[in-house]
């Protein structure tokens, strides 16, 4: 079953305009889409999410996200089914689940480590 194990922990980033965050433990997420555990590491910095219905609650599913798109070796198609299954693990609606995979299927490429 698709989860998160640990609770995420992050500090702000005040030199950086108060819009980045650095982990401050590691955020472990279990995942049946990229099956297997994925580990965010503790330094790992990130800008949670973009778009605002899901700014609280849906900060440990963009962590993970950003996470996966950082990886020039992982997939960006299952990082975004990843996103998915996350913000519904975590009680999202399937809708806006749904809603926010696609906007990451059309906008997210430009993000993707290169």
């Amino acid at each position: 079953m698709s989860g998160f194990k640990t609770p995420l922990e992050v500090r702000m980033l005040p030199e950086m305009d108060n819009q980045n965050w650095q982990l401050i433990s590691p955020l472990v997420y279990e995942s049946a889409a990229a099956g297997k555990t994925v580990t965010v590491p503790a330094g790992f910095i990130t800008d949670f999410v973009s778009f605002a219905p899901l700014k609280n609650i849906g900060q440990r599913a963009a962590v993970v996200h950003d996470f996966l798109y950082s990886l020039p070796e992982f997939d960006r198609g299952i990082a975004d089914e990843v996103l998915k299954e996350a913000l519904e693990s975590v009680g999202v609606s399937a809708i806006l689940a749904i809603d926010m995979f696609v906007a990451v299927r059309a906008f997210g490429g430009s993000h993707k480590a290169k």
